[in-house]
């Protein structure tokens, strides 16, 4: 266990898309924010998604062919208090 304990994640390469940078420390602030945009916008859109397949009944969710238990839980994934009302 000693190599896991003593390895240091700044020391090892990292790609941010067509971009290769020896270490972590060397990745300029500017990337970095475009990164964290990037992520944010992401998570919009999958809230987003999953709001959208929350308003589908259980005909339309039968049509694309997605269980009503596999919509739920990915519905639950965004919004965890979730109950679907039309039961």
């Amino acid at each position: 266990m000693g190599t896991i304990d003593t390895m240091r994640f700044q020391d090892q390469s990292i790609r941010i898309g067509t971009q290769n940078f020896d270490a972590m420390d060397m990745v300029p602030f500017r990337t970095w924010v475009k990164v964290a945009v990037a992520m944010f916008v992401a998570k919009l859109q999958k809230r987003r998604t999953r709001s959208n397949l929350m308003k589908l009944e259980r005909h339309h969710l039968r049509d694309i062919g997605i269980s009503v238990q596999d919509a739920d839980a990915e519905i639950r994934k965004s919004f965890p208090m979730y109950v679907r009302s039309d039961s």
